[in-house]
């Protein structure tokens, strides 16, 4: 729902964050994957093992968020505000998602 928000949200300018909020989003970020390699060593890999198993490049697809946003500045930027295209983007591949998995479980 946060999505829809942004087709009626309209900023200007180019907003730099702070010091505490990319320190925050580092925190976070290593959260993210530290958590993600934790669930595949306790879940997946078998015991006494050097390393981790089962790790898989989609379980840092959240990583891509907060690691953009903590090396954003004021050199690179968009002319364009892509909140809108974003937020469109993410109403129509939920709305996929929930038709898809309708539809296997009506065939089913």
């Amino acid at each position: 729902m946060l999505f829809v928000f942004t087709f009626f949200y309209k900023k200007t300018g180019i907003e730099a964050i702070g010091k505490k909020l990319r320190l925050l989003l580092v925190f976070i970020s290593l959260g993210i994957y530290e958590g993600a390699l934790y669930t595949m060593l306790v879940g997946y890999t078998p015991d006494f093992r050097p390393t981790i198993e089962g790790v898989q490049g989609r379980y840092f697809i959240p990583l891509l968020l907060p690691i953009a946003i903590v090396f954003s500045n004021r050199i690179i930027a968009l002319k364009n505000n892509p909140d809108r295209f974003i937020g469109f983007s993410s109403v129509l591949l939920n709305a996929f998602v929930v038709f898809d998995v309708l539809g296997k479980t009506i065939r089913q």
